[in-house]
């Protein structure tokens, strides 16, 4: 059977925000889901970064490697050894109003202490709405070195503030 998803918590800003968290996060399930709709202040065009922690943990515990197709160009980024785990497709202020970027994280076994926390994404925006020009399809894979549950997570922006009317949500799987 497939997994059950549980709505546990959705955030809408309703003004720029530096960052966003879910706190006091059950154990109860197997996995946890991610799903943004965001853009950020940033006033040129490009791609936001969602930068995801842990536990509040700000040290070096973190590493990540993606994939991002751009109009005629891919890039492969790679990173260990930081303070994050960065996930890309989230867009800019450069887009059309109503034009938000789309970014789901899946969070697997986070509650599991007995092996770090992995984490898979899928991004993509078209961050210019006129010329098209930044349009990105992103995906990542990230682990956070730690086998503490996790009980909080922090979503901050890699520049500039998360833009009014951006939504987080956050899920619990249940395998069923």
């Amino acid at each position: 059977m497939a997994d059950a998803f549980e709505h546990l918590s959705t955030t809408t800003l309703g003004s720029d925000a530096a960052s966003v968290a879910f706190t006091s996060i059950s154990s109860a399930y197997e996995h946890l889901q991610l799903r943004m709709a965001v853009k950020s202040t940033q006033g040129t065009a490009g791609s936001l970064i969602v930068r995801i922690q842990f536990n509040s943990d700000t040290g070096t515990n973190y590493e990540h490697q993606g994939f991002d197709g751009y109009q005629s160009t891919d890039t492969h980024r790679e990173a260990t050894g930081v303070d994050e785990i960065a996930v890309y497709g989230g867009g800019t202020d450069t887009m059309n109003v109503h034009q938000f970027g789309g970014i789901i994280v899946d969070i697997h076994d986070y509650a599991n202490t007995s092996k770090f926390t992995s984490v898979r994404s899928m991004g993509t925006n078209i961050a210019d709405g006129t010329s098209n020009e930044e349009s990105i399809v992103s995906l990542t894979g990230g682990l956070w070195e730690n086998t503490n549950a996790v009980s909080s997570i922090t979503l901050l922006s890699n520049v500039g503030d998360f833009k009014t009317n951006s939504e987080f949500s956050l899920y619990g799987m249940r395998s069923s």
